[in-house]
């Protein structure tokens, strides 16, 4: 009865107070949604002392946004969605890069559970930009605590790709866990309501996997995302 009548609840605010329109992948939202972390961290480095070079993680931080930045508007610039082969834990480095500055560095554990020579087959912006959204929901989730323990793991399924990133934060009941799947929906005050939304459909329509959410209340929230993967001719076994 009790799974009746959330279903109930969801499909009561999905059709009658959020009359959003289906997510698309317009280069104008993917611009005004990637840029967001990258500008925050160069404008969070630039004016502290960036004269000081033996600040190797600052700097480093500083080039991943930089280099983001360019790659974003190459995209928006040319209109185009551009599917290029790409290795996936180089990728996924790139992003942990970005968080340097909004996360102590030690309060993200890795896993690598595969071959480092593992590569996937379409858009890395769009990639990059989904895992953001992810670890951005999850820092965020923390509140204004000092420590915000986030695991990663990464790992090879037969012919399918797994990672799977877990928070220990505030987490987020059955209807929340249902409603921030919606265009538009957001649980912050500035938020856009592109994240998880986004992130589904990244994952879905753009690599043909699968998205998974578990959530409780003060516990914390994981997200699994599972991915095929191509037959490469230099795939790793």
């Amino acid at each position: 009865f009790i799974t009746l009548a959330m279903n109930f609840m969801f499909n009561f605010f999905k059709l009658s107070l959020f009359r959003f329109p289906e997510f698309s992948f317009s280069q104008n939202n993917i611009f005004r949604h990637a840029c967001a972390t990258p500008l925050t961290i160069l404008m969070s480095n630039l004016e502290e002392d960036m004269v000081d070079s033996n600040d190797k993680s600052r700097l480093s931080s500083s080039v991943e946004a930089v280099n983001k930045l360019t790659k974003i508007i190459g995209s928006v610039t040319e209109n185009k969605v551009v599917n290029e082969k790409f290795e996936v834990c180089a990728a996924i480095n790139e992003v942990l890069c970005l968080f340097y500055e909004k996360i102590d560095e030690g309060c993200i554990s890795s896993r690598v559970l595969v071959n480092k020579k593992i590569f996937l087959v379409g858009n890395k912006l769009y990639f990059q930009e989904a895992l953001t959204c992810i670890l951005n929901n999850s820092i965020e989730a923390y509140g204004e605590v000092d420590k915000k323990p986030i695991n990663i793991i990464l790992r090879k399924m037969g012919a399918l790709l797994r990672i799977d990133i877990t928070d220990y934060a505030s987490g987020m009941n059955l209807v929340m866990k249902r409603l921030v799947l919606l265009n538009g929906v957001s649980t912050k005050s500035k938020g856009t309501g592109l994240g998880l939304s986004f992130v589904k459909k990244t994952i879905e329509e753009k690599f043909f996997g699968t998205m998974s959410i578990n959530s409780a209340v003060n516990f914390g929230t994981h997200v699994a995302l599972t991915i095929p993967l191509l037959k490469l001719c230099n795939q790793s076994p």
